[in-house]
């Protein structure tokens, strides 16, 4: 009886135990997608197309499509599993200059991103996997932005803008030490209209974060805001103003963008002029939304802070010749208006946020009008206008990043 009692007693953790041995070993195929495209982006980016007829060359290309057709059955989108046809179809014929475009496609857990360069007979592979719970975050944001821009938010109609969120923060799974913060492609047909799709490289970005934006801001900020400051701080701004780009229709070949826009008569300012607009727009997106009292507490802070901090390494770790301009005009454009100033020993900046988002509102709205009508003479001034630096800041923000100690 008394062996009988401890069984039933138990008996709830036996079950429990044995629930175990059910998951182990069963594939995940998200981890089994982003692994398989990993491989095969290593594989593809190292396969020499010009010897088709060694050995090598041979078995190389058996493993690659053999990767691709795992993955291919493990991926849940029907966009992404028509592009791997595409792709296992070029390489079994070995007509590479037929390398399908890559394009971007919504719902993947994993991507491959093959380019096909002609003068060299080469491909190379980029593979990502996509930061889940980051893009939960960025598509609720998206959500409430494109909620209140049709709303009017900024006091404008803005026709321009996506339905559907078309940006994606990605980790590089291949290559380590890719170097870049983002991957710009077209989009599926009919999937999202005219715009392009983005992909945010995040892990880049983490360690750009700690090796350049955390020692600066450690150096230059006092305030609170500034020293709690985490990557993804630097993450969201970073989606923010790929997404302002999409708020007027700029540098898009489309019948939209053909009836509404006027900016390309700015020429040769335009590239400078586009980039500053989209950091001004969405700087005032978060002063609008933070008026409302709908966004988290402390966000607009921490936006405004890394955005500061965005511009300050952008020019310290440019030479004199490729200085970053657009960083220049819209740094020394709110250090002249009031929203930045030197401290009194001359060592450190001091931000009033409140005045700083008065004057980006109204610099916003000015500038806006600017590329929308298309005003050269006017954007031209502007650029000259706030293209000279103080001295005073020169002294301050100067001094390059220091290096991140191995």
């Amino acid at each position: 009886m008394r062996q009988l009692f401890l069984l039933i007693l138990l008996l709830p953790a036996l079950l429990l135990a044995g629930a175990v041995p059910e998951n182990i070993g069963k594939s995940n195929p998200d981890e089994d997608l982003s692994s398989f495209l990993g491989k095969a982006a290593k594989m593809i980016t190292g396969l020499d197309i010009n010897s088709p007829s060694s050995p090598s060359f041979s078995l190389q290309k058996k493993r690659v499509i053999r990767l691709l057709r795992r993955a291919l059955s493990v991926s849940a989108v029907e966009e992404q599993k028509k592009y791997l046809k595409r792709v296992i179809e070029t390489f079994r014929g070995e007509k590479f200059e037929e390398l399908p475009v890559c394009e971007f496609i919504r719902g993947t857990t994993a991507d491959l991103i093959l380019a096909y360069d002609q003068e060299k007979k080469s491909i190379t592979g980029v593979a990502l996997k996509t930061s889940e719970e980051e893009n939960q975050a960025a598509g609720k944001l998206f959500e409430l932005i494109r909620t209140h821009i049709r709303k009017g938010l900024l006091g404008r109609n803005v026709s321009f803008f996506p339905e559907k969120d078309i940006i994606k923060l990605s980790d590089i799974i291949y290559p380590a030490g890719y170097g870049r913060k983002n991957i710009v492609l077209p989009s599926v047909s009919g999937e999202t209209g005219p715009f392009p799709g983005v992909f945010i490289l995040t892990n880049d970005i983490r360690k750009y974060f700690d090796d350049k934006i955390k020692p600066v801001s450690q150096d230059l900020f006092r305030q609170k805001t500034v020293a709690d400051l985490k990557p993804g701080a630097l993450i969201r701004n970073i989606y923010l103003h790929h997404l302002s780009h999409f708020t007027i229709p700029v540098m898009i070949d489309s019948p939209v963008a053909e009836k509404d826009f006027k900016g390309s008569a700015l020429k040769d300012l335009f590239d400078t002029a586009e980039e500053i607009r989209a950091d001004l727009n969405y700087l005032a997106l978060i002063s609008a939304l933070d008026e409302k009292g709908i966004l988290d507490k402390g966000m607009k802070d921490e936006v405004y802070y890394t955005f500061l901090l965005q511009k300050i390494v952008d020019i310290q770790m440019r030479t004199e010749e490729t200085v970053n301009r657009p960083a220049v005009i819209i740094l020394n454009a709110i250090y002249k208006r009031g929203g930045i100033q030197v401290d009194k020993n001359g060592k450190k900046l001091v931000a009033d946020i409140e005045l700083l988002s008065r004057n980006i509102k109204d610099l916003e709205a000015k500038f806006d009008d600017l590329i929308r009508n298309g005003k050269f003479d006017d954007c031209e001034s502007f650029f000259k206008l706030y293209s000279e630096t103080s001295e005073n800041l020169i002294n301050v923000i100067a001094k390059p990043p220091p290096e991140k100690s191995e």
